[in-house]
């Protein structure tokens, strides 16, 4: 916990050193107001009877779309990744109330243990806390997006196409890793355990399983696959202990248990 609120603190700072940047252009400058009033002065001068600069040239600045687009986006990724911290700081004191130790019977205080920890699983804190990667990936993803608006409005295209390059090859990591997890887990394989598990995969897989099951009932096609589950741990479990019903399920799971008494014993 204490180490994801670092990161998060770290990316925050990051951030705000590009809106502190980005939010001057949402406004005109002291120097550009400066520079129409010494042309206005300058063209009265050469000519005493030009009218009066209109001083609507300065008070109706308009900011640029793709100034605004980019501070958009900057300051929600601030927000989303300030908010992920401050969840986490919250997270790290349920936590801290949880492992409070009670000066009373070791009987007691597995109660009171098991009903912290019963209470923690009905208002759902694990799954708070495991959704939090996603939304600080989110708020990257929207840094991002920022950022080759920013670089592509500037006049160096080269420095533009590179930083594309770099995270679009980030872009397709996290969606590869993401897709890849669910479109396995249909298969009832030995490598349906993809190792690239993460909450937002999970929450692809839940996603794409309940489209699919609507998409069956609607038209009545009949397709066979394991209920949904809780977490990836229990979807695992599934797989190997509740549905070995045919040889090579039962084949799977003899070929884990081995491998697993091998590892230990070695």
């Amino acid at each position: 916990m204490l180490t994801k609120s670092i990161k998060t603190g770290l990316f925050s700072a990051a951030v705000t050193a590009f809106c502190i940047e980005s939010f001057q252009a949402l406004s005109q400058s002291s120097v550009d107001s400066t520079n129409i009033f010494l042309l206005a002065i300058s063209q009265q001068l050469a000519n005493s009877s030009a009218p009066i600069a209109n001083m609507s040239m300065v008070e109706g600045f308009t900011a640029k779309a793709s100034d605004v687009q980019i501070n958009v986006l900057y300051f929600i990724s601030l927000a989303l990744a300030l908010s992920v911290s401050s969840v986490c700081i919250l997270g790290k004191q349920w936590i801290r109330e949880y492992q409070k130790d009670l000066s009373v019977s070791p009987c007691d205080a597995i109660r009171v243990r098991q009903a912290r920890f019963d209470s923690l699983e009905a208002w759902k804190v694990p799954q708070i806390m495991a959704g939090l990667p996603v939304v600080l990936l989110a708020a990257l993803m929207l840094f991002f997006s920022g950022l080759l608006i920013q670089l592509w409005n500037a006049s160096d295209p080269t420095t533009a196409a590179a930083v594309t390059f770099v995270v679009s090859l980030t872009a397709i990591l996290v969606i590869v890793t993401t897709v890849v997890p669910a479109c396995v887990s249909m298969q009832p394989r030995r490598s349906s355990f993809a190792p690239f598990r993460s909450p937002q995969a999970w929450i692809f897989f839940v996603v794409f399983r309940w489209l699919q099951s609507w998409y069956n009932r609607k038209y009545k096609v009949w397709n066979e696959h394991p209920p949904i589950r809780s977490s990836w741990s229990q979807f695992d479990l599934h797989f190997l202990k509740i549905e070995p019903n045919n040889w090579f399920g039962e084949i799977s799971f003899m070929v884990f248990a081995f491998e697993a008494l091998s590892w230990d014993l070695g």
